[in-house]
């Protein structure tokens, strides 16, 4: 998470810096006070879902690009199925927050059941 919020306080500083806006001016932009937009920029609180939407839409930039990430390769299927489950949309908010060795225990969870329950 921690390197997370790091590349979330880099990108938006750059892209800031960038567009010529101040601190100010990005924060009216966004709903918010420079006080935040500085936290953010330094690293001092972690994007939360909608606060990054309103960055990257802020910044005229995307979500993926502000967080570091390469877009997912998601087929419409697979889309359309965690948008009508909430309880996928949970699980998918929720493995943000964890490191990559509890994100390979879910995996592993998720094999046994399916394996216990489906025989795969």
């Amino acid at each position: 998470m921690e390197d997370m919020t790091k590349k979330f306080a880099n990108a938006i500083l750059s892209r800031r810096k960038q567009l010529g806006l101040t601190q100010e001016q990005l924060a009216e932009k966004i709903g918010t006070t420079k006080q935040v937009v500085s936290k953010y920029e330094n690293a001092q609180r972690s994007p939360k879902v909608i606060m990054a939407n309103a960055f990257a839409s802020a910044l005229d930039t995307t979500l993926d690009e502000l967080l570091g990430v390469e877009p997912a390769n998601i087929d419409d299927d697979r889309l359309e199925a965690l948008h009508q489950n909430p309880k996928l949309c949970q699980l998918f908010d929720r493995q943000r927050r964890m490191s990559d060795e509890d994100i390979d225990k879910m995996l592993q969870l998720s094999d046994w059941i399916v394996k216990e329950n489906y025989g795969e």
